[in-house]
């Protein structure tokens, strides 16, 4: 018997969508994945961790950011606890995934939200390393500079050896 202010076919949806959410394996991610607002808000106001990791160690952050669901970052990163710059089994943080897709918008929005810039893969390369858009790399190398990039950082980015050793040095 349907609840009170409830129409039957709001219970079928609700049972419709808690059916899918079990069958599914990593149902955020699928929604990051396919760019679907809608089933990602059920996601979420059923309780899946907007945290959650899938085989690869990557968050659905991540899949919006490899994919380009801007719309789809826009909702993750409303959530107070999401973790803007967690890396997956490949070091990789979301900004390095949009950066290394030309997602320029989701870059944009990631550094924005306060993504760190400045973390390592397990190729020792950062977002600015592995960009593919040239617009990409002044974006981050100009936000870098903003932020206080450091003389070292600076020499590092510029693959200066001899100028990172007198740094290192005090020279």
């Amino acid at each position: 018997m349907p609840q009170k202010g409830s129409s039957l076919s709001e219970l079928y949806k609700k049972e419709i969508v808690e059916t899918k959410l079990e069958l599914i394996e990593f149902p955020l991610h699928e929604a990051a994945k396919m760019g679907d607002c809608n089933f990602l808000r059920e996601c979420l106001e059923n309780k899946v961790s907007v945290n959650s990791l899938d085989r690869s160690s990557s968050t659905a952050l991540h899949w919006a950011a490899y994919t380009g669901h801007f719309d789809i970052l826009e909702i993750l990163l409303t959530i107070s606890n999401v973790a803007i710059s967690a890396q997956n089994k490949l070091g990789d943080t979301p900004l390095h995934a949009a950066s290394s897709k030309g997602r320029i918008e989701c870059v944009q929005l990631l550094v924005d939200s306060g993504a760190n810039l400045k973390i390592r893969n397990s190729q020792g390369k950062r977002p600015i390393d592995v960009a593919t858009n040239p617009e990409i790399a002044s974006f981050l190398q100009t936000t870098m500079a903003e932020r206080g990039l450091t003389e070292l950082e600076a020499a590092d980015y510029l693959g200066d050896e001899e100028d990172e050793e007198c740094i290192e040095h005090g020279v």
